[in-house]
């Protein structure tokens, strides 16, 4: 009586069974929102949900470990810091820095670095770290990519 029962089962399970073969399988990821590296943490734009529509100013606002207030004036780490677009130095500061900041979307920006004890290779001159913020590059044709 088991016997027949199993057979049963088998006969049953194997009828029911169906292949489909698939035709092509996408896999998507999404860069990680904040990245801890040794050095500095890199905030990918991209990764971030609350920020779409606002400007690099209001981003800054948001960021870990910085603290920016109306008038302009940027403290990470609670040390002053200078502020890199595309790895070069920004000669603003207080109000015409907040005002250009606000001229940029989110949507231009790829990545911001914050670096609390910045390398050699950024200006000395500073007392406190480096916000690195870098945009998206646009390949053109005709263009050279710098």
């Amino acid at each position: 009586m088991m016997k027949i029962f199993l057979l049963l089962c088998l006969i049953a399970t194997s009828s029911l069974a169906q292949t489909t073969d698939l035709k092509e399988v996408k896999i998507t990821t999404r860069k990680k929102a904040i990245e801890r590296k040794i050095d500095r943490t890199v905030v990918n734009v991209d990764g971030l949900i609350n920020v779409a529509g606002t400007n690099a100013f209001e981003l800054l606002r948001r960021l870990p470990g910085l603290r920016v207030t109306e008038e302009g004036t940027i403290n990470l780490m609670a040390k002053g810091a200078t502020v890199y677009i595309d790895g070069k130095l920004t000669y603003l500061s207080g109000a015409d820095l907040m005002s250009y900041l606000k001229t940029m979307g989110t949507d231009q920006l790829d990545k911001v670095e914050l670096i609390p004890n910045p390398p050699a290779r950024y200006d000395a001159a500073g007392s406190g770290g480096v916000i690195n913020i870098l945009t998206k590059k646009a390949n053109r044709r005709g263009s050279i990519p710098v």
